[in-house]
Order: C-alpha cells, then structure tokens, then sequence
C-alpha cells in the first residue's frame, strides 16, 4: 500500500503537483504510518531534500514512534530545528533515545530567542546527561546570542544545581556577546555567582568590553577595600551624577577605549561635586579649582577652541568608526567674580566686542542673550591662552583687569567672509 505513494510522489511532473501529494499524505490520519514506511526509500530520491523540512516538522509530533526519521532528519536538515515548538523539542530530547547528542552538533539552528528551549535543555542535562553539559554550555557561550545567554543563566543560578561557577570561567573570554560579564551581575542574588565575580573581578573586567561601568559598579559594594579603592574616582564621579545613566555611559566609553587614566588623573583624591547638565552634556567640579565635563557631541565640528576670549580647555576627544563619541575636556573652575566685583553687563560687552574684534562668532543664543551661565573670570590674565595675541603684554587692557572668558566653548567659529561676484 504504501508502494503507491511512494509512486505517486516519483511520477509527479513538477515539485509544485509533488507537494501537494505530500500535503494531502500528511492530512491523512494514517500520515505517520506511511511516512515510516516509504522514509528508506524515499530518502534516496533526487527530491527528497526539496520535501525534508516538512516532513521533518510532521514526524517531530512522533517521538518515541519515529524515533530513527527523526534523528536522521536532525543530520539532513538541522536548520529545521529553529521551526520547532518548544513542545516538539522537549519531546523530542525527552522520549527519543539519543535525541540530544544530535540536537547538540547543531545548537546554532535552536532558536535561541526561546528561553523556554535553552532552559528545557540546560535542566535536561544538568539532571540526565551532565557529560554533555559542557559542550553545550562552551557552544551558547561561544555563539552569544544574549537571549540564550540570559535563559542558560538563569537556569544555572537556580539552587537545585549547586553549580560552579567556576566551570564559566575558560569560555567567557571567546564570547562574542562582549558584555557577558556584566550580563552576569544582574544575577548576584545568586551568593556562589557574585563570590565568583568578585574572585575574578580584574580579570573579568578586562574581558568586558561595552559595559565596564555597568560591572563595576553593580560589584563596588562586594568588592575588597583595596580594589574598591583603586576604583574610586569612578564612584565618585557617579555618586554625586544628576543623570546617573548618562554618566555611566560616558565612563562606560572612556572605560571601554581605555581613556580612563586621562579621569583617573585628574580626578586623584579630590571631592568631587555635580555642577550642571546641558543637552548632551555633564560638568563636574574636581575639588576647589578644576572642572571635568562629558560631552556627547560637539554642535559645530569646525569649533574654535583657541582664543584667550575660551577657557583654557585640554581635551581628550574618544573616536569609533572614526566618528567623535566622546569628549573629555577638563578645565579651571572659573568665579563669577573678580577683586571681589561680580559678573555685569559690562564685561559681557566688552567680550562680545572683542570676539566680533579677533573675527569670532558665538553662536549659542544662551549665551548672546547675556546669560551669565557660560563665563567666569580667570584668576589672573596670565592664565589665559596665547591665541590671538602674540603674547600677554598685547592683551587688551579691559582684559587684563577683567579677564572674562566662555568655558563652553563649542559654538564659536570664525566669521565667513561672503565672496561677491564683482562682474
């Protein structure tokens, strides 16, 4: 009987009419008896490979029963895999004899999105099949795939397993999701994975690329006193953040491209205090003199930066794929006062003058509104920048006695000279 279908499917003229036979065998309530019976031969045809994938999907409602076409389909059409219900694939790895050994030369074609599989298959060989454990846990390190990192640990941390941390260690370093470690401490109510991060904290720290802050900071509070130290002008910096997720991010870059010794420096063992936002900014004040600021993007690339009319600025500008993505710029804390005389309309006049004087244009309506915000004086004319002027004796008088200057200083450019066509 079942020779019938098997030539039915051979003398079909094209593959449309053939899949419409193999549809219409699939319908039929004896479906999975006449599959089992043509599946040797049927195996051998030119076009078996067209009709595999379905025929796959049809037999994985069978474990148990067709045992041998299911683990012979896992080998021909892996990718498959990813079709499956979660049901089919617990079933399957359940009720099929060696099911899982397959199932584990193709962990790539899993979908992976599905926490209910990576964990169904963790617990399955945590409790059943541990020898194999390890190879499946190096291969969903290794792939990366941050969904299936997330169900495989939150799994593992579950205390019914008692499992070693310590067994992640050699694979972390060759995951291709760069933030596994600090994927890791969302899950440190887990005492045996935090002891486990802690003890390999500077190493780990390394091997975490996007989100070193992240990892720091969810550690800082179990951390030894003397590595908590070492990492301290980061806490400082945070703690005191008016946007705490926005600094992260800046340190979380300067981290990643190893910039932080440019903070750390400055920083030192000085108090450190929030002093203002702006729209893709952060200032802070760096004891009683000096000023650090983040800042995402500049609004002008082709920004002055040189003027004794600019704060003195020294700058560390952080790049990836040749674009700005950072900027640290550390500056003096400037007074709103001089001799004990405050900021008035008149320093500002005398500013804008000479910044109209030196072909300088300020573009920041904040400031040509004469908002006080952005000046403050330098302690003596002698600190300013020798740009501009030659040297110090050249610099203009009001300047010498009020040497007001802008410290923000990324909308100012020089005047464009409009070129007319005289004919």
């Amino acid at each position: 009987m079942n020779e019938k279908y098997l030539k039915m499917l051979d003398e079909a003229k094209n593959p449309g009419i053939r899949k419409m036979i193999l549809d219409n065998i699939l319908f039929r309530d004896d479906a999975v008896y006449i599959i089992k019976g043509i599946f040797g031969e049927l195996t051998k045809r030119d076009y078996y490979q067209s009709m595999a994938s379905d025929i796959f999907c049809f037999l994985a409602d069978f474990p148990g029963f067709a045992d041998d076409e299911i683990l012979f389909s896992i080998n021909v059409v892996p990718k498959v895999l990813k079709k499956l219900t979660t049901n089919q694939i617990e079933s399957i790895i359940t009720y099929t004899p060696n099911a899982i050994d397959e199932i584990l030369k193709y962990v790539e074609y899993l979908d992976l999105s599905n926490g209910m599989i990576i964990r169904f298959i963790t617990s399955f060989l945590l409790k059943n099949r541990f020898e194999l454990f390890d190879d499946f846990q190096r291969q969903i390190i290794l792939l990366g795939n941050k969904d299936a990192l997330t169900s495989f640990i939150v799994e593992i941390i579950q205390e019914e397993y008692e499992f070693d941390f310590e067994r992640l260690y050699p694979q972390i370093l060759d995951c291709k999701y760069k933030s596994f470690p600090s994927l890791l401490t969302n899950y440190i109510y887990n005492a045996s994975l935090k002891a486990f991060l802690v003890n390999h904290f500077e190493e780990l720290l390394d091997m975490e690329v996007n989100e070193k802050m992240y990892f720091i900071e969810r550690l800082k509070n179990s951390l030894p006193k003397d590595i908590k130290e070492k990492y301290d002008y980061l806490f400082k910096i945070y703690r005191v953040s008016m946007l705490p997720m926005n600094t992260l991010k800046s340190l979380n870059i300067a981290l990643k491209h190893n910039d932080e010794g440019f903070i750390k420096d400055y920083v030192g063992n000085e108090d450190v205090s929030y002093i203002q936002s702006g729209s893709s900014s952060q200032a802070f004040k760096i004891g009683e003199d000096k000023v650090l600021k983040f800042c995402k993007l500049k609004h002008m690339e082709d920004t002055e930066t040189e003027s004794f009319l600019l704060a003195p600025t020294k700058r560390e500008i952080i790049y990836e794929d040749k674009k700005p993505i950072l900027y640290i710029e550390e500056q003096g804390y400037l007074s709103k006062t001089h001799n004990g005389v405050c900021m008035n309309d008149r320093d500002l006049d005398n500013f804008f003058n000479e910044l109209d004087r030196q072909d300088l244009v300020l573009h920041d309506p904040h400031c040509v509104k004469r908002y006080y915000d952005n000046f403050g004086f330098l302690n003596d004319y002698h600190d300013a920048q020798l740009a501009g002027v030659s040297s110090y004796d050249e610099l203009p008088l009001w300047f010498k006695l009020r040497p007001i200057v802008l410290f923000d200083i990324d909308l100012v450019r020089k005047k464009r000279v409009i070129k007319r066509n005289l004919h």
